[in-house]
């Protein structure tokens, strides 16, 4: 299959402890064209942390910026995809139910 015709799969929150795990099983498939969402793919230490935990499969990673308290980043980060894992979530002690629950939903 060529990659074009991949579906893409765009997981959300790949730089946390569960979204680096999904991401990295989609990326050791081979089946799907991954798309992964970072609050800043520019940021060279969350990047090298990646890069070392993905190995050879980094360089088949999309990174995408998405931010969970902005509805139109999320939505440009799915737009085209065919299937969306949603595993980001805010996470920090002493917050509110409106600061963790409500993003993550």
């Amino acid at each position: 299959m060529v990659d074009a015709e991949l579906p893409i799969v765009t997981i959300t929150g790949v730089t946390g402890y569960i979204g680096a795990h999904v991401c990295l099983r989609y990326l050791q498939d081979g089946g799907f064209k991954v798309r992964g969402t970072v609050r800043d793919k520019t940021n060279p230490e969350k990047l090298a942390q990646l890069r070392l935990a993905f190995g050879e499969h980094f360089d088949k990673l999309e990174l995408v910026n998405a931010d969970l308290l902005n509805e139109q980043s999320l939505i440009d980060a799915i737009t085209g995809s065919t299937y969306v894992v949603h595993v980001a979530s805010p996470f920090f002690f002493g917050g509110t139910e409106d600061e963790v629950i409500k993003p993550a939903v």
